[in-house]
């Protein structure tokens, strides 16, 4: 996975980077973060979709479907604190990387 954010880094200037998300997250204003929570809804809802659609289907990603929305935010802000030096890298790569640590197929 490390590969995949590397290569996401060399044109993360196009994208919404970490440090975009980042301050979106922890932002104390209700607008920053809903946008956050839509993005980060989206990223997981797209990695699920993803992966029906492969052949065969292969799951990378296991969220429980009990699993809300300001959860997915605290796996974000906490990813983000954790790994402050790949912020630069696209928005949507750190989340997959994130969300695959934190809710693996078993």
């Amino acid at each position: 996975m490390i590969g995949l954010l590397a290569l996401a880094s060399a044109t993360a200037g196009q994208f919404f980077t970490g440090n975009d998300l980042y301050r979106f997250c922890v932002s104390t204003a209700a607008s920053d973060r809903a946008f956050c929570n839509g993005f980060v809804s989206a990223v997981a809802d797209t990695e699920r979709v993803v992966d029906s659609y492969r052949t065969p289907p292969i799951q990378h990603l296991c969220i429980d479907n009990a699993v809300i929305v300001d959860q997915l935010r605290d796996v974000a802000i906490r990813y983000l604190k954790e790994y402050p030096e790949r912020r630069s890298y696209s928005a949507a790569s750190i989340l997959t990387d994130a969300f695959e640590r934190a809710f693996p197929c078993k």
